[in-house]
């Protein structure tokens, strides 16, 4: 096991240190003292060369040897190599510390994404009602410029140039009456939603959280077209609502909003990419064109659906299996 024979190992102490690496040596001589001066067992590991030169990991125990008058004639030490032990348990700790960095980072992760996620709440509601505030201010009036200075601080852009704010409508689109359901949870971004798309001439019913709308859901006079939805919420996430509410209503289309970008929404298997999404903060326009979207795109698939159930000439088109006569 160590490469050394026994009486080699046996005889005088000095003999057996010079197989003990220099930097334990101390160890071992400090553990035979306190041994025979305390007469307690000792136990220590150290570093072995073996003959051929390579390293070992030791155990050693010693147990004090007595005379009759209960004095410590020497110590009696058993070596077991523990070399692979040891590597074992390095690995092990490395792994651990490996994971409770990775815990760590986690952790930071989700600090620093629900950060964000509630500062793109209030830059929604910030933005947003400012750009209400410009709509119905004349460019004329003093207060008008102001605005325009906390819109420029709180607008994300790229470079310090005013034209970087982007271009507002001052009109509201003419939309008819179709309805929308908002449920935020955020009461000052659930507000912002419904004065945008009230002005743009929706039908809007808003709630707090899906259970409210669940509740009401059976009391909504159809249609219902749209349900605009955040998607991280107290209770039921946007995802569990959208697929309670389509149960009962297939042809509702479904817009999910988060102050959570979409890469992290998407990797949490919350909701897939595919799915309609507006990251927060948005402008007002640009909820309202991703709504006016998300609803002509319902539109154009039910038209589509119609204009090929009254084909007359692609409902009578043969088939190979059932030829006509010609």
């Amino acid at each position: 096991m160590l490469g050394c024979d026994a009486e080699e190992l046996s005889g005088p102490l000095e003999r057996h240190l010079q197989h003990i690496l220099s930097e334990d040596q101390s160890t071992k001589l400090e553990g035979i003292a306190t041994a025979l001066a305390t007469g307690n067992q000792l136990q220590l590991q150290y570093q072995f060369r073996r003959s051929d030169g390579s390293l070992r990991r030791i155990e050693d125990t010693g147990y004090p040897y007595f005379d009759s008058v209960a004095q410590v004639q020497r110590v009696i030490g058993i070596m077991v190599d523990v070399t692979e032990r040891h590597h074992a348990e390095l690995e092990r700790k490395q792994l651990e510390e490996g994971l409770r960095q990775a815990q760590k980072m986690e952790s930071i992760g989700r600090l620093a994404g629900g950060v964000a996620h509630d500062f793109n709440n209030q830059l929604t509601a910030i933005t947003g009602n400012v750009e209400l505030a410009l709509l119905d201010l004349s460019p004329e009036d003093p207060l008008h410029e102001l605005l325009l200075e906390v819109e420029r601080a709180a607008t994300p852009r790229v470079d310090d140039q005013p034209e970087a704010v982007p271009a507002r409508r001052r009109d509201p689109l003419q939309t008819g009456t179709e309805t929308v359901l908002v449920v935020e949870d955020e009461s000052q971004v659930r507000a912002l939603a419904v004065r945008v798309l009230t002005r743009q001439g929706y039908h809007v019913l808003d709630f707090p959280n899906g259970d409210a709308l669940m509740a009401a859901l059976s009391s909504i006079a159809p249609p219902v077209h749209l349900l605009l939805t955040d998607v991280v919420m107290p209770g039921m996430n946007g995802r569990q609502l959208a697929s309670l509410v389509t149960a009962q209503l297939p042809m509702l289309k479904v817009l999910y909003m988060s102050g959570y970008s979409e890469n992290v929404i998407s990797e949490q298997g919350v909701i897939p990419k595919s799915l309609d999404f507006l990251p927060k903060p948005f402008s007002t326009e640009a909820l309202a064109r991703r709504v006016r979207q998300c609803l002509d795109r319902a539109a154009d698939s039910a038209d589509s659906a119609d204009s090929a159930d009254n084909d007359p000439i692609s409902s009578a088109t043969p088939t190979a299996a059932n030829p006509t006569n010609g």
